[in-house]
This record gives C-alpha cells, structure tokens and sequence, in this order.
C-alpha cells in the first residue's frame, strides 16, 4: 500500500517543481542533486549493504548500530568539509557558480533523505514492514499535499521544496525510532556481553565491503565527471532534460524497490541453498519484471502526453532523452535484481571488476558524446542529455548480460532464463504497438485529438489485456494456475474470518 501511496506522491513532486522552476533552474538543481547523490553512494556502497545483511542474520544489533551511527557521523563530518571548501574556493569550477543556498539546503535535503531510507530498510531487516510503512505513508501524503498547496499558490521554490522533505522525514525518522524502542530492536545490550566487539566488527564489515570501495570510488567520480561534463559543455537545460529522464526511470522501479530490501534479507538465508535460492531468485525477478514492463511500455508509448501533462511545453526538448532512458530501465530492473543477489551471497569481488569495467568504459563514451570539437579534449558529438541518455542504456544491457553469464555459473538459472525475460519484454512491446497503432487509426476515425484521452484509454486497454495473459498463461512468470487459486481463496478466507 505504502509503495502505491509513494508511486503517486512521487509523482507529483517529479510533476510539481520542474513545472514551478523551468528547465534552466530545474536543472541547476538537478546538477547540485547528482553531486551529492553521486558522492553519498560512495559512502552507501558496501558498507550499507554490510549492515543490513548483519541485522537480517542477526536478531540483536546493539554493537552494529553504535559502529554504524559513529560512520554516519564520520561521514557527515567529511561531507560538510567537502561543502564548505568546494563553496569558498571551487564555487565555479564545481558548482558551475550555482548560489551556496541551493547547495547547502540540497545537501541538507538529501543527507536526511539517506537517513529516512536507513530507519526504512532496518524495519524491514526487524520483520517491522508494516507499523513502519503506516507511518510512511502519512509522511508521503503530507509531503504531496504541502508540495500540491505550495505549487497551486505559485511558491514552490527550490528551497522550500527541499524543507517540506526535510520536516516531513524528520517526522519519520523520530516515529519510526519510537516503534522500534516499543519492539526493543535498538538499545537493548546483548545478555552475554561481547569483548571489543567494535574491532571484530569493523573486521566484518571491510571483509565485505572492501571490494566494493574500488568500485564505490569509481562509480562516485564517474557519476560525478557525467553530470558536471553535461553541465559545462551543455548547461542546465539539457541537465534538466537528462535530470527528470532519471527521476523518472527510479520512479518506475519503485516497485522494485520496494521489495528489494525484502529479497535481500531472504537472499541472505538461503546463500547455502543453491536449489531454494535460484528459485525463490528466479520467480520474484520474472514477477517484478513483469510489472516493471507494463510500466514501462506504457510510458514509452506515451512520452509526448506524460511530458505535456506532468511538465510543459519547455520541457518538449527532453522527448528523446526520456524514451532512451526508459528503454534502458527494462535492463537496470534486471540489473537491481542481479545487484541484490550478488551482494546477498558475498561476490562483491565480481561486482566490482564488472563495475569498473563498465565505469571506464562509460568514461570514454562521456567523453566521446557529450564532448565537442570546441571542448577541452577537442573531440566528440556534444549530443547533451541524449548522449548521456545512450550511455546509460548501452552500460544497463552490458551489465545485464555479464551479470547475467556470471549468476548462471554459480546457482545454474534455469534453461533458457534470459529468453523469458525477453519474452515477456516481447509480448509487452508488440501489444501496446498494436494498441497504439489501432486506437491512432480509431481515434482519427471519430475524429478525436484529445490527447490525453487517447493515451488513458491505450494504457487501460495494455494493462486489460495484459491481465488476461497472465490469467490465461501464469507460467510466463512461473506460477502456475493452482498457485492462484489458492491465494484468492486464501484472501476470501482471511476476509470472512476477520469479518
């Protein structure tokens, strides 16, 4: 409930303040954003995923939540020095000469954000999902009705968008630490004692996460030199374009999100058992590729009216940046489900020989297409946010399939794995071609130019039909009809018993 609440919620704030600020302020906050999105993974990669497998394996969590808190503050500390010094000497260089208020209250804004998404995951990891995400969605829909009342009085700004967020995930953090001291899953020392158990958790934890610095490093810069490359040789406009392309993208997988934090937990228990493993992997990952599909088809065959609808008529230059992204989302929904499954069997090692290769590889595709003859190095296509749109969707697919060959020889995927997944993209691709093609030569029928109409009444007919294909052929996503039978007459059950 609490992951469709934030579909829509999300949706607005994506909608509201490119709408209140333009392209050109717009993407001048989505440059600032990237920055420190960019550098916080640095800080998230490995170590974050070190904790979290901890809590899912272990009920007490008293010593690794000490350890943890005193890295976030370590981490804060680096990152406001990071801030300080890049806004009194590098202020042009870095931040392209963008005012130290919108740098700051971004900052500021997205710290507390990786705090709220931290209290989030842990209540997952603690079986505390649900009391965790009553609370989120009281926090979304105040976000969404404060941010809708800000924008309809025309004084939704930068800043105060920023605070809305704030405020509102401060209240989740404060809530959701309350329900976990009502459950005792924080403060309560272990009845044996440890001795110094900070070193043999410190140890632990770089055992794990070592591997993933070099590509947390890597990964940080590269983020970073794309967004600042794009900024400087392109400006803020295309920024903006590239900037709502990818909020739109993680908008999509959110679903997938959601349950990620969830897999990985049961992930983790089942590392020893190969059989268990691939299958419980193999049934969520063709579930959720599914429904990351029909979103996705839809929004392809729909970018003219989302655009028109969600942004304005400044925005209509982002057209074909968006749909190269949202082709590639098909591919990073793979790519979040293989990154769960090697992160829960420890091949860290692997992921960050096949990050890097992949980062130094995208390197010189930056280079090559945002770049110009009148830049720096003197060569490239200066394709702006499109280049930067192909890159993405060209590193989703290597990665995919590398990541792909690699699974395959440690858990043995089922025969011809790869070709599901390429057949529900298939059947979803070719139904909303015809669909769209079949309602265009209707609606000229009836002489009908309503746009937006059009587009409701393609996107119900995809989502109809694609319901009664998976009614009719469960086993495309490996469920078989029994399997729904009996979930349905379980939830009737359940209804008349609570009833």
């Amino acid at each position: 409930m609490s992951t469709i609440v934030g579909f829509f919620i999300r949706l607005i704030l994506n909608s509201a303040l490119p709408k209140a600020l333009g392209p050109i302020l717009y993407g001048s906050y989505g440059f600032v954003s990237s920055v420190f999105e960019a550098i916080f993974l640095f800080f998230r990669t490995g170590v974050y995923s070190a904790y979290y497998n901890y809590n899912s394996k272990n009920e007490n969590s008293f010593y690794i939540n000490r350890w943890f808190a005193l890295y976030i503050s370590l981490a804060l500390l680096v990152l406001s020095l990071f801030v300080f010094f890049s806004l009194k000497y590098f202020q042009s260089s870095v931040w392209n000469d963008i005012g130290y208020n919108i740098v700051i209250i971004v900052f500021i804004f997205l710290f507390v954000n990786e705090i709220r998404s931290i209290f989030n995951d842990y209540g997952h990891s603690k079986y505390l999902t649900i009391p965790v995400q009553k609370v989120n969605i009281v926090s979304l829909i105040a976000q969404g009705l404060i941010v809708i009342m800000l924008y309809y009085n025309s004084s939704l700004t930068i800043a105060n968008f920023s605070a809305v967020i704030i405020f509102c995930n401060l209240g989740f953090v404060i809530s959701t630490y309350r329900i976990f001291r009502k459950h005792k899953v924080v403060g309560i020392p272990p009845i044996n004692p440890e001795i110094k158990p900070y070193i043999k958790l410190t140890k632990e934890i770089y055992n794990f996460s070592h591997p993933l610095l070099t590509l947390a490093l890597f990964t940080s810069l590269v983020m970073f030199f794309d967004r600042w490359y794009l900024q400087m040789q392109s400006g803020s406009i295309e920024q903006g374009f590239f900037h709502f392309a990818s909020r739109l993208s993680i908008l999509i997988l959110l679903f997938n999100g959601a349950i990620i934090p969830i897999l990985q937990k049961e992930l983790v228990l089942l590392r020893d058992n190969h059989l268990l493993l691939k299958k419980k992997y193999e049934k969520l990952l063709l579930v959720f590729f599914f429904a990351a599909n029909l979103i996705i088809f839809c929004v392809i065959f729909n970018i003219k009216t989302i655009i028109s609808v969600l942004l304005n008529e400044n925005f209509n230059g982002a057209y074909s940046s968006v749909a190269i992204v949202i082709i590639g989302t098909v591919f990073r929904s793979i790519n979040q489900f293989q990154g769960t499954l090697l992160l829960s069997i420890n091949k860290t090692k692997f992921m960050r020989n096949n990050g890097v290769f992949n980062l130094i590889t995208g390197l010189f595709l930056t280079i090559i297409l945002l770049g110009s003859p009148n830049s720096i190095l003197n060569i490239g296509y200066n394709l702006g946010a499109l280049g930067l749109s192909i890159k993405f969707t060209f590193l989703e697919i290597i990665s995919v399939l590398i990541g792909y060959f690699y699974i395959n020889k440690y858990i043995n995927l089922s025969k011809y794995f790869f070709l599901k997944l390429l057949r529900i993209s298939s059947i979803s691709f070719v139904a909303m071609f015809l669909l769209t093609k079949i309602n265009g030569l209707l609606f000229d029928k009836l002489g009908l130019n309503d746009g937006l109409g059009f587009s409701l009444y393609n996107i119900f007919l995809f989502v109809t039909l694609n319901a009664l294909i998976l009614i009719r052929w469960p086993k495309i996503i490996n469920i078989e009809k029994q399997e729904i039978i009996n979930f349905v007459e379980s939830k009737i059950k359940n209804k008349k018993i609570s009833f």
